[in-house]
């Protein structure tokens, strides 16, 4: 993504004198007309900017809020395959590497399987708008 050029007044005396260079010199009403379609689009640009500039930090929050919220999600589901592992096998809680142990290998299978039983189950009431292919 490109930025938008900041400009200037020494930047819109370069436009006005690459404008002189190509039409002639301007004056009278056709250079007030210039002096405020440049002063207007100067003013666009910044609002522009300004919205730019203000998208980009609503993005970023965003991006921040998901990944807490990933975060807290992966710690609720490491904490549901310790309890399922724990009630599989005691000991499991013990083992060097839990994370390889039957017992987790085993809670991580059921867990899985009881989330896509009630996404399942969440979905089989919805009827979907049927869309034509073309």
């Amino acid at each position: 993504m490109s930025t938008l050029p900041v400009f200037t007044k020494e930047n819109l005396i370069e436009w006005a004198d690459k404008i002189d260079g190509r039409l002639g010199p301007i004056s009278g009403r056709d250079a007030d007309n210039l002096a405020v379609l440049l002063r207007s689009t100067a003013a666009y640009i910044a609002l522009l900017q300004k919205d730019r500039t203000d998208g980009d930090a609503a993005v970023r929050d965003a991006i921040r809020e998901t990944a807490s919220t990933a975060d807290e999600l992966a710690f609720w589901r490491y904490q549901a395959i310790v309890g399922r592992a724990y009630m599989l096998d005691r000991h499991a809680l013990k083992m060097p590497l839990m994370e390889e142990s039957a017992a987790w290998k085993e809670a991580t299978k059921q867990l899985e399987d009881a989330r896509v039983e009630e996404n399942r189950e969440r979905i089989a009431g919805v009827d979907f708008p049927r869309v034509p292919l073309s």
